[in-house]
């Protein structure tokens, strides 16, 4: 990789040598074949077209284990106001941004949150904070700068009908215990672009499940353990830590 520095150094810590071949294109935007079905949640909605659309839900959910959302009704405006305000407390000095520095053991705030299974870093900053439930929100991790960033979090916005910007969905890995493994939680990872910043907002839905995490009962012969949602939330956690083996992997009969 290229740096307009020369003498600029790397710590070792972020290199990461043979995870990624160099010069390896991993995909093309040309590339039709790897361009992620769209599925339309007006289409789902719809009486005449919902059957169709869903059995095309489906089969992302088993081929792909991912999907481009459109018509979800979030108004673009407020889509680019997030962008915006993401991109602006990155542009922060470093020590604003520690402001809301995620805490030793900790989950929520800004920082370096994962490691790989031989102890490197990600080349990412993120900054993670709690929306729902309302209760669970605390606002010493959100950022007072920009000011805009927390006033999002009760502005909303209107539902518009047609909205072509796509959300990219990712079955997560309840999901895939839930569905006895019909539905794929795909190990998925994004690379360095050497000409600008990627920015990415990203939201986990919790499955609301009471309890138990285990495969849906008709689904036939279970082919995951059940475990506790808590021991479930923690194993997962410490996986996503040190970015290791999935945690649904240990799970699997």
């Amino acid at each position: 990789m290229a740096f307009a520095d020369p003498h600029l150094q790397i710590p070792d810590s972020y290199v990461r040598a043979g995870e990624v071949p160099a010069g390896e294109v991993v995909g093309g935007a040309d590339d039709e074949s790897l361009e992620l079905p769209v599925v339309d949640m007006a289409r789902l909605l719809d009486p005449e077209h919902r059957e169709e659309e869903i059995a095309w839900l489906g089969s992302a959910c088993r081929s792909w284990g991912f999907f481009q959302l459109v018509n979800h009704g979030v108004d673009e405006a407020v889509i680019q106001k997030m962008k915006d305000n993401t991109v602006q407390f990155f542009e922060l000095p470093l020590e604003d941004m520690n402001a809301v520095a995620v805490r030793p053991g900790g989950v929520e705030g800004f920082g370096h949150h994962f490691r790989s299974s031989t102890d490197k870093l990600d080349w990412t900053e993120n900054l993670i904070i709690r929306t729902q439930p309302v209760v669970g929100i605390n606002l010493e991790f959100w950022p007072s700068n920009p000011p805009t960033l927390r006033l999002a979090r009760t502005a909303g916005g209107d539902l518009c009908g047609r909205c072509r910007v796509p959300f990219v969905i990712n079955v997560g890995e309840i999901l895939e215990v839930l569905t006895n493994g019909y539905y794929k939680s795909v190990f998925h990872r994004v690379v360095v672009d050497t000409d600008k910043d990627r920015v990415t907002v990203v939201v986990f839905q919790d499955a609301c499940i009471a309890g138990v995490v285990k495969p849906l009962p008709e689904l036939g012969e279970q082919r995951y353990h059940a475990t506790n949602r808590s021991e479930y939330y923690k194993g997962q956690l410490k996986a996503l830590r040190r970015q290791g083996e999935k945690f649904v992997d240990t799970l699997k009969k």
